[in-house]
């Protein structure tokens, strides 16, 4: 990141991780690699996805008494499909909210019926969030252009 400074005037933002990184030892060596980040010039953080807003609401707090003071903004996908919440949760280790998994039970079986609830499920999400005034909210809708418009009101 401090090269590309030095070569043109780029916004540069980096990743983070609200339940910390898969390979990192632990959530305080993880925020030591945020800071680093930081350090050698991320402007703003972009947050994984989560499913559970207090986990990104505890890791901005933990970020912010670290001393990272750049802009924090919140990674959504969508909850679209059960395919897609098996994938992030035993790959990427998420873990589901008690909602969530009540969603998963009921409409698991009926993929017309579990978008509609995951995309409501989604959009309860990202109206808690901007209520806690979040920095800015990053959609990962995987290219679904009706996901996008759904949650963005243009429907």
């Amino acid at each position: 990141m401090t090269y590309l400074k030095t070569q043109g005037d780029f916004q540069i933002s980096a990743a983070c991780y609200p339940a910390g990184h898969a390979e990192a030892d632990s959530l305080a060596a993880d925020l030591q690699y945020l800071q680093l980040k930081v350090a050698v010039g991320a402007e703003r953080l972009i947050s994984q996805v989560f499913f559970d807003n207090q986990v990104f609401y505890d890791f901005t707090d933990r970020a912010q008494t670290a001393g990272i003071n750049v802009p924090i903004v919140a990674g959504v996908m969508p909850i679209l499909s059960l395919h897609l919440v098996e994938i992030l949760t035993t790959k990427m280790g998420l873990t589901l909210t008690p909602t969530l998994e009540q969603l998963v039970s009921r409409y698991g079986d009926d993929p017309v019926a579990f978008r509609q609830v995951g995309l409501e499920f989604t959009q309860r999400q990202i109206e808690d969030l901007q209520t806690h005034q979040v920095a800015g909210i990053h959609l990962f809708t995987m290219n679904d252009l009706a996901a996008t418009k759904a949650l963005c009101g243009l429907n």
